[in-house]
């Protein structure tokens, strides 16, 4: 079985919990330790479009992370970008959500594709059958 897909899967789960409360720069640091950086315990197979926006979502972590750390970032020009309608606030859970989600759900259902032709799936589903039918 795809272990690492059901692990994140179950993380993103946890997380929806919270999906309109703000991604703190954290969670996805431990998402890119856990499951997206080469070698990861749990390195999951998403394609190189999708890693590279993780990597854009981290960024916008980081910079909302040091405007908050610093109270209003300054424009060049010495004004508040608050002041200049620059949308400083940090991304929300769910786009984590969106973006992953999706390719994890695809990984597990080839996963099961691929396990429903063996002959172990067959004679478990047979047994299966037959223990639902008799209600065992």
């Amino acid at each position: 079985m795809s272990l690492e897909n059901m692990v994140c899967f179950v993380h993103l789960e946890e997380l929806e919990k919270n999906g309109e409360k703000p991604l703190d720069l954290a969670t996805m640091k431990d998402f890119e330790k856990n499951y997206i950086e080469n070698n990861a315990i749990y390195e999951i197979n998403i394609a190189s479009s999708l890693k590279k926006s993780f990597y854009d979502l981290m960024r916008r972590c980081e910079n909302s992370s040091q405007v908050n750390k610093s109270g209003t970032e300054l424009s060049q020009f010495g004004e508040s970008k608050e002041n200049l309608n620059v949308d400083s606030s940090l991304p929300k859970v769910k786009e984590l959500i969106d973006l992953l989600k999706t390719s994890i759900l695809q990984n597990l259902g080839d996963t099961l594709s691929r396990l429903e032709t063996t002959s172990q799936f067959k004679h478990w589903y047979e047994v299966y059958n037959i223990q639902s039918k008799n209600q065992v």
